[in-house]
């Protein structure tokens, strides 16, 4: 399936909407993409158990990673996950999978080991990897280089949702408007 086939898919999961994420991919044919989406939902729904048995050992390495989320995210063997994850990047066809730096780079960002998520996913030009690095970028509390990368993200991508979403989360009224509600702001 082409991206633009999954569009109502991944806004349904990017909007929090994971039960018509599912629907969504339910409604498309079969891909590696479709399955990656809705394993996605699924996960967002704990519902760890069910990803972790359809995926299969012969399933291609982008549904085996978020397979190894779904894992790490039920606290099962979390040391064995960032292993398994680590190797997988040390394959010389790694950086051509966005799925394998999205699910590898959200593990380490799980572990607080931003310099390890940013190692791997800071050279993307895939959306929802740019979208991540926005993240990895304001938990470092390094707006600056969260607005950048959203400009190049708008320069690419102006439409996306997720353009949209990460320019929100990096404004400076959005910033201080958050920390008021946590508390957090001087």
């Amino acid at each position: 399936a082409a991206m633009g086939d999954l569009y109502g898919l991944r806004n349904a999961l990017y909007l929090g909407n994971y039960q018509q994420a599912v629907s969504e991919a339910m409604s498309l044919g079969a891909s590696t993409e479709r399955d990656f989406f809705m394993y996605r939902a699924l996960i967002e729904q704990g519902q760890h158990r069910v990803v972790m048995d359809e995926v299969g050992a012969q399933a291609p390495v982008a549904l085996q990673a978020v397979k190894m989320l779904a894992s790490y995210l039920s606290g099962v063997s979390k040391e064995a996950v960032v292993a398994q994850l680590k190797e997988w990047l040390t394959d010389a066809t790694a950086q051509d999978n966005w799925q394998l730096i999205l699910v590898a780079a959200t593990v380490f960002l799980h572990e607080r080991d931003h310099k390890e998520a940013l190692k791997i996913s800071h050279q993307s030009t895939q959306i929802d990897v740019m979208a991540l690095v926005v993240q990895i970028y304001l938990q470092m509390d390094r707006p600056d280089l969260a607005r950048k990368l959203v400009k190049s993200m708008q320069e690419q991508y102006d439409d996306d949702t997720l353009t949209k979403l990460s320019h929100t989360c990096t404004t400076p009224l959005t910033s201080n408007l958050l920390g008021n509600i946590l508390g957090s702001s001087p």
